[in-house]
């Protein structure tokens, strides 16, 4: 979380590029993430995230939103179920 005198300076926006940077140089094939602050889907989806479900009592006892990015070419679908 960027601290909020800092926010809306692309601060957020330059985070997450070094670690998608990051997890691609060391052959990630996918960045997944929770987030209790609806307010942050959008951000992340503006990043190519996409929502995948929620975790139930995930941290601090809330529900978590539970997104993922796809890295490579091969669909999150293909490798893995999801349940609903």
């Amino acid at each position: 979380m960027v601290n909020k005198d800092y926010r809306n300076l692309g601060i957020g926006t330059k985070l997450l590029q070094c670690c998608e940077k990051w997890a691609l140089e060391n052959k990630f094939h996918y960045l997944f993430l929770g987030t209790i602050m609806e307010r942050k889907v959008e951000f992340y989806k503006k990043h190519g995230f996409r929502i995948l479900g929620t975790h139930e009592n995930g941290w601090f006892g809330e529900n978590d939103i539970v997104m993922s990015k796809n890295l490579r070419d091969k669909p999150f679908e293909e490798i893995f179920e999801i349940k609903n």
